[in-house]
């Protein structure tokens, strides 16, 4: 009975770890979609951007403050992670969340520029799309990693690695 309970009790934890990966993971690209959504609405004309509202695309300050909550949460979910998973592989959503901050800070610059009617926007365009692909590579990394520590086989007596 008791090796029955700690079969169960391993399993649960187990599968606390997988649904916390998840959880993060999902959120990142929730992140993503949301990113690419306020991009494609700034890289347009403001007047084109305002055509799009009617067909249900949002107006660029709901894109904005919807990529806002989606950070929000990701941060809540990488806190979340990091209460789940051993020190290592919080470590890792940690260097995600450094990225996704890295990618906030150009995207804000950008964005005003844009809203603001500016036609030169290389400069701030250039560290967007750099950020980016330093954001999507920590996310690969992070998914890469995060399948690795899931497929390691359990050992017998197996217990959830303490924060």
């Amino acid at each position: 009975m008791k090796l029955q309970l700690s079969g169960q009790r391993e399993d649960a934890l187990w599968q606390s770890l997988r649904e916390a990966h998840a959880a993060y993971y999902a959120q990142l690209n929730q992140v993503r979609m949301d990113l690419g959504h306020v991009i494609s609405l700034f890289e347009m004309s403001a007047r084109q951007a305002r055509s799009l509202t009617s067909a249900g695309f949002g107006t660029r300050e709901e894109a904005l403050g919807s990529l806002q909550a989606s950070v929000r949460h990701c941060w809540y979910q990488q806190c979340l992670l990091r209460l789940s998973v051993p020190r290592d592989q919080s470590a890792r959503a940690e260097e995600v969340n450094e990225a996704l901050s890295a990618v906030m800070h150009a995207v804000h610059p950008w964005c005003a520029e844009r809203s603001a009617g500016q036609r030169d926007t290389q400069e701030t365009w250039a560290r967007v799309q750099e950020n980016m692909a330093l954001f999507r590579s920590a996310i690969d990394q992070y998914a890469d990693e995060a399948q690795q520590w899931l497929a390691e086989p359990r050992a017998v007596g197996w217990h959830a690695p303490s924060p």
